[in-house]
C-alpha cells in the first residue's frame, strides 16, 4: 500500500470523526436547551419569551392604558419570579400593543355562547367586559373565560392585586393549559393572591409562542376540589368560573340557617354571590323569600359592582332552586321578570354600576331572568322562552326581545337539555377538559 493511499484513508476517518463529532454535540445541545421538545418557538429555556398584547374593552366598562400597563407588568412579575417549591422562574415578558382599544359590540355582558363568540373573535388578544354569566355553560359571576387552546379571552374588572393573576391563568388556557389543583399555582380554578406558581410543563407553554392549532372551542371545566369545606370557606372562594355546581351539591339543607345568616350580613357582601348561588344549588325553599328580598330590595344611587353582581346571582339562583324544588313563587317571580317594564315598579331608585340608562338596566335584568328560567328546566319555563318569540308591543320590549334574538334558541335547548338530563349532566357535558 502506497503512503498516498494511506494518507487518503487517513483523512477520509478523520473527516468522519469531525462530522460525528458535530452530530453529537448538535444533539446534546439540544436536549439541554429543551429543544424540540415542550418549549415549541420558546427556544432556550435562558432566553426572553415576549408577548406585546392588544387589550379591548367594552365601551361601559373602565380600564385605561396605564392600569393595562400595571396588570401586564404584574403577569410578568409573576411568571418570572421564583416564589419556592414547585415554582419556576420562568423568563417570558408582557407589554402592550398599542391603545387600549374600545369596542361596543354587545352589550358588555357575556350571557351565552354568541355573546362570547362575537367578542372573543374582536382582534386582539384580551377583551374586558362588565359580565360574564356563560362559559362553557350557563353560570352566575364568572370573572374570566378562555378557549383551551385560544388566541383571545374575556375578563371583567376584578381586585386590583390579583388582575395580573386572573390575565395570566387565561393566557394560559389560550396556551392549550387546564387547571391544575395545586393551592399555589397560577392555573388552579380558584384565584388567590399566592396563586403565583407555574411548573416546568406550564412554563414551555407560556414560552411557546407558535400559533396554536385551533379546534371547536372548548373550555376547562369547573375546579373539582380536593376535600369538602366547611360551608364558610367554601363560599369564601373566589372562583374563576363560577361557584362549581359538582362541589356545591355536596352541601344540604343543614347549611341553609348558617347560609342565610352569612346573608343577612353586609359585612360579607363579597361574597354574597356565592352564598346565594349555593342557597340555589341547595335547593331548600327556606331561601325563596330571602333571594325575591334581595332581588327586590331597594337601594338609593349607584350600586357597588359586589352588590350589583348579588342581584343578578339571585335572579339566575331561583332558576337552580326551581330545579330542585319546583317552588311556584319563585317560578311566577321568574316569569314576571322577563318583562322589563315589571323591573321599573320593583327597582325604582337604583343605578347599575354598568349602565346609566334604566331601560339599559332592566332590559338586562330580563337577560338574567332568562338565564335563570333555563336554569330551572321547567317545562313552564320552556314555554315562558318560547313565548318571547312572539310579535311585542313596546319599544323597550322590542329591544330587549332584539337583544336576546340569537340566544334565545340556544337558552330553549338548555333548558330541555336541564329537564331531561338534570343540571348535572348539563355541567358535565360542557364542561368536559
Amino acid at each position: 500500500m502506497t503512503k498516498t493511499t494511506e494518507s487518503m484513508k487517513y483523512l477520509r476517518l478523520l473527516a468522519w470523526l469531525v462530522s460525528f463529532t458535530l452530530l453529537m454535540g448538535s444533539m446534546t445541545f439540544n436536549i439541554a436547551c429543551g429543544g424540540g421538545g415542550n418549549s415549541g418557538n420558546g427556544g432556550d429555556r435562558n432566553d426572553p419569551v415576549s408577548y406585546s398584547l392588544s387589550i379591548e374593552r367594552h365601551n361601559t366598562s373602565n380600564l385605561d392604558n396605564n392600569r393595562s400597563d400595571a396588570i401586564l407588568r404584574d403577569m410578568q412579575s409573576i411568571i418570572t419570579i421564583n416564589d419556592g417549591p414547585g415554582d419556576v422562574a420562568c423568563d417570558v415578558n408582557f407589554s402592550r400593543n398599542g391603545e387600549v382599544g374600545v369596542f361596543n359590540i354587545g352589550s358588555g355582558f357575556i350571557n351565552s355562547e354568541s355573546d362570547f363568540v362575537a367578542v372573543n373573535g374582536l382582534p386582539g388578544e384580551i377583551k374586558v367586559v362588565n359580565q360574564i354569566n356563560w362559559c362553557g355553560g350557563i353560570a352566575p359571576n364568572i370573572i374570566g373565560c378562555a378557549p383551551v387552546p385560544g388566541v383571545s379571552f374575556v375578563v371583567v374588572r376584578f381586585d386590583e392585586s390579583q388582575e395580573g393573576i386572573l390575565w395570566l391563568h387565561e393566557y394560559g388556557h389560550n396556551k392549550g393549559l387546564n387547571h391544575r389543583n395545586n393551592p399555589n399555582a397560577v392555573m388552579n380554578g380558584v384565584i388567590g393572591p399566592t396563586h403565583k406558581r407555574v411548573n416546568r410543563q406550564e412554563c414551555d407553554a407560556f414560552r411557546n409562542n407558535a400559533s396554536p392549532e385551533l379546534a371547536p372551542a372548548r373550555f376547562p371545566r369547573y375546579e373539582i376540589l380536593q376535600d369538602t369545606m366547611t360551608i364558610d370557606d367554601f363560599v369564601k372562594q373566589q372562583y374563576i368560573r363560577g361557584v362549581p355546581y359538582e362541589e356545591a351539591i355536596k352541601y344540604g339543607e343543614k347549611h341553609v340557617p348558617e347560609l342565610l345568616l352569612m346573608l343577612s350580613d353586609s359585612a360579607n357582601m363579597a361574597y354574597w354571590s356565592n352564598i346565594i348561588v349555593t342557597l340555589g344549588i341547595i335547593g331548600d325553599e327556606r331561601a325563596v323569600i330571602p333571594l325575591i328580598d334581595l332581588i327586590k330590595a331597594d337601594h338609593e344611587g349607584l350600586l357597588s359592582r359586589d352588590l350589583y353582581n348579588a342581584k343578578t346571582s339571585a335572579i339566575m339562583a331561583l332558576g337552580y332552586l326551581i330545579n330542585k324544588s319546583g317552588n311556584r313563587e319563585a317560578l311566577d317571580f321568574l316569569k314576571d321578570c322577563l318583562s322589563p317594564h315589571n323591573w321599573d315598579a320593583s327597582q325604582p331608585d337604583w343605578e347599575s354600576p354598568f349602565q346609566s340608562a334604566k331601560v339599559d338596566r332592566n332590559i338586562q335584568l330580563s337577560s338574567v331572568a332568562v338565564l335563570g328560567l333555563t336554569l330551572s328546566g321547567h317545562p313552564e319555563a320552556i314555554e315562558a322562552l318560547q313565548a318571547l318569540k312572539e310579535p311585542m308591543a313596546s319599544e323597550t320590549e322590542k329591544k330587549f326581545q332584539s337583544l336576546i334574538s340569537n340566544t334565545l334558541d340556544q337558552a330553549i335547548r338548555d333548558c330541555e337539555a336541564i329537564s331531561r338530563d338534570g343540571l348535572l349532566q348539563y355541567y358535565r357535558e360542557r364542561m368536559k377538559q
